[in-house]
């Protein structure tokens, strides 16, 4: 059956030498431990037992082993004061009826969470006097004390002024009432009456009983086992637990004045002190007969509820020594092994910063943006504004056309930044072998070197790459200017009618000469034809000229746009190309960075693998020391042997094998109990008995100074 162990607080302190011997059972299942909290504000399982519940969960059918040390209590957890011979009595506790409230002992309190509050039956039991009156047949019954006296003053009229100042227990007065009246009077006895509990009573055992109620599966059973001191009596204390053995009606009640649960069982163990030179050896019997206790359903009849056990166990010197030096041999190699790990020179590994920060390339190439987009055509101008097309309305068309292409032209080279960004970071990420261990001098170099480039990165030269606003104020001041020009440009009709104009000037000028030099002769005439066609093709010379030069400050317009914006387009260009720096600088530093934090954390983790190297080789130098006092303590001859068992595919850095490095072969064989016939299961070879016996406990006699108990096998 699964058992369940609760240590407290103070059986804990001493549980951690003895810990590898109960991790066998543990994984394999037989045994778990759950968490105790004895604070006096944990009065409901989930408090007192918070892990409980998961550690049962699925079995039906489960016990528990609770384990005290009392001597090792602390202020926080005390344990309160107890009898010296039964650790699980408590001097506070001296009346039999159920005391109502929660208990002020943690083992108490653990008792009523695990099996409930006990039941209500009589408050008490009170005891009287009767007897029949020898002549007149009455009944009389009442205090012994107040019959004495009453009797001694019928029969013999003063004598009842000796036992007037007299302080005696009941039992005395039961005595001296069953001596004096028995020879004169008839059915003398002592008999009892029930003194039942109050309604207020009954209501707050209720509401204890609903508080304690458990739901989860009850434990089947539940063991208490606590250490005590080794009990000395005198010949005097032997004598008198000779005269008190048989007198069952002073039987000790501890179950009922601690309110302990009828079903309760309790353990004992005579422990030696600390100081003692076998407490060692004593401490191993303790807890290996816990451990028995919890592999095994002892046999009822040699474990009884509500009674009080010694528990004792006994080993077999040689099979323990021999299972001792083997281990010791063991641990002896491991113990070695680990100091040459230890001890072992670390190469030092001659690295310069430069060989940790390797440039990485990352590219940002903005080509095929559409840069040619943003220009502005410079054919199909004539020397009209509306000839061959209106120019007012392409040029609109065409400012549209820019406009959209350059919101199109920003988003182009962000995709491609945003690539190269997730390259980067693809870079940044990629594994780069296995850490490096740096030693402090070249950590620091290279933490100075990552300083430095740092400081460069911290204003990145991208920050105006890509600025959209910019490239429209561009386009919209080259619109303007472009829009004025047009605007100075004269339309085709405007052309026309300047043109007839001038002629009709021309011929209203011209005219008179040309009638006048036909009249002076044909010399005359022809150089009046010549004077008037030069005069025209100077008129018509200029305003072809005025036309022309107008259509190329409009085209030189169009060319000073075309060249702002392909400024842009370089500056974008070359700005691609300080992005590939400012990536590249960014992806060397990281990964330069990430080098340095492997480089520290394997050093951490060297330097952490050699700390737990060192606690780990501590250990196994103490418990060999604890195993060679064992030895040395059963007078074994200790034998050390040079062995390769346990060391070969040792590995230090696997937790698994530090745990089975210091457990025990476990056993499979059978041990007696008692000396009954019966066996039980001995979880190690070395255990050749186990027992458990009978203390025969006596409540206290008021008119003794001491406890009037005794014990029996």
């Amino acid at each position: 059956m699964f058992t369940v162990i609760l240590l407290s607080d103070s059986a804990r302190a001493i549980f951690e030498p003895a810990r590898v011997y109960f991790e066998p059972f543990e994984e394999a299942g037989v045994i778990g431990f759950a968490r105790w909290n004895q604070s006096e504000r944990a009065l409901r399982m989930e408090d007192a037992l918070p892990d409980l519940r998961e550690i049962i969960k699925g079995k039906k059918n489960w016990r528990a082993v609770v384990v005290d040390h009392p001597r090792s209590s602390t202020p926080s957890s005390p344990a309160g004061e107890r009898d010296d011979e039964n650790p699980f009595d408590f001097l506070d506790n001296q009346q039999v009826a159920l005391s109502l409230a929660h208990s002020k002992q943690a083992v108490i309190r653990l008792a009523h969470l695990l099996l409930g509050y006990p039941q209500m039956s009589a408050r008490e039991f009170e005891p009287y006097f009767q007897y029949q009156h020898s002549d007149s047949g009455a009944v009389i019954q009442g205090d012994p004390k107040q019959l004495v006296l009453d009797f001694l003053r019928e029969s013999s009229p003063g004598a009842e002024l000796e036992y007037e100042g007299v302080e005696y227990d009941n039992e005395q007065w039961f005595s001296l009432a069953m001596a004096k009246i028995s020879p004169v009077h008839h059915h003398v006895r002592r008999l009892f009456h029930e003194t039942k509990y109050s309604a207020e009573e009954v209501q707050r055992h209720r509401e204890l009983s609903e508080h304690y109620a458990m739901k989860e599966v009850r434990p089947s059973e539940v063991v208490f086992i606590a250490t005590r001191a080794g009990m000395l009596e005198d010949d005097k204390a032997l004598l008198k637990r000779a005269w008190k053995t048989g007198q069952e009606q002073n039987a000790s009640r501890f179950v009922e004045r601690n309110d302990y649960p009828p079903m309760s069982r309790f353990a004992t163990y005579e422990l030696l002190e600390e100081e003692n030179s076998g407490y060692e050896e004593d401490l191993l019997r303790f807890w290996l007969g816990v451990l028995t206790v919890a592999q095994n359903l002892m046999p009822p009849g040699g474990f009884q509820a509500e009674r009080l056990y010694l528990m004792s166990i006994q080993f077999d010197p040689a099979r323990l020594g021999d299972t001792f030096n083997a281990h010791i041999s063991q641990l002896a190699m491991v113990r070695d092994h680990l100091e040459r790990l230890i001890e072992a020179p670390v190469r030092p590994i001659d690295l310069q910063s430069e060989d940790v920060l390797t440039p990485v390339e990352v590219n940002v190439v903005f080509d095929g943006i559409g840069q040619h987009l943003l220009e502005a055509p410079l054919s199909g101008w004539g020397l009209a504004s509306d000839r061959p097309q209106d120019e007012g309305r392409r040029w609109a068309s065409e400012m549209k056309r820019i406009s959209a292409e350059a919101s199109l032209f920003v988003k182009r080279p962000r995709r491609m930044v945003a690539r190269a960004v997730f390259s980067a970071r693809e870079l940044v990420g990629m594994r780069q072998g296995e850490p490096l261990s740096l030693t402090q001098f070249e950590r620091e170099d290279l933490d100075e070197r990552l300083a430095r480039q740092l400081r460069a990165l911290v204003v990145p030269a991208t920050s105006e790459l890509l600025n959209e606003d910019r490239l429209q104020r561009i386009i919209a001041q080259s619109d303007e200017h472009v829009r004025h020009r047009i605007l100075q440009r004269m339309k085709s009709p405007t052309i026309w009618m300047s043109s007839l104009l001038g002629l009709g000037i021309w011929l209203a000028a011209f005219l008179p000469y040309l009638i006048q030099s036909w009249g002076a002769g044909a010399d005359a005439l022809v150089a009046g034809l010549f004077v008037t066609v030069a005069v025209l093709g100077c008129i018509a010379a200029t305003g072809l000229v005025t036309l022309i030069v107008f259509r190329m400050l409009l085209r030189a317009r169009m060319i000073e746009f075309n060249r702002r914006t392909k400024q842009e387009v370089d500056a974008v260009r070359s700005g691609g190309l300080r992005f590939s720096d400012f990536l590249s600088q960014y992806v060397t530093y990281r990964r330069g960075a990430a080098r340095l934090r492997g480089a520290s954390q394997a050093s951490e983790l060297s330097q952490a693998r050699l700390r737990r190297l060192r606690r780990l080789r501590d250990r196994v130098v103490r418990h060999i020391d604890d195993e060679k006092r064992i030895v040395q303590i059963l007078d074994v001859p200790l034998e050390v042997h040079r062995t390769s068992k346990g060391l070969v595919d040792f590995d230090p850095d696997d937790q698994r094998m530090e745990r089975m490095l210091f457990r025990l072969p476990v056993g499979d064989g059978l041990v007696p109990f008692n000396e009954s016939g019966e066996h039980i299961a001995a979880p190690y070879d070395f255990i050749t008995e186990f027992s458990l016996s009978r203390l025969m406990l006596f409540e206290h006699s008021e008119s003794s100074d001491t406890l009037e108990r005794g014990a029996t096998q």
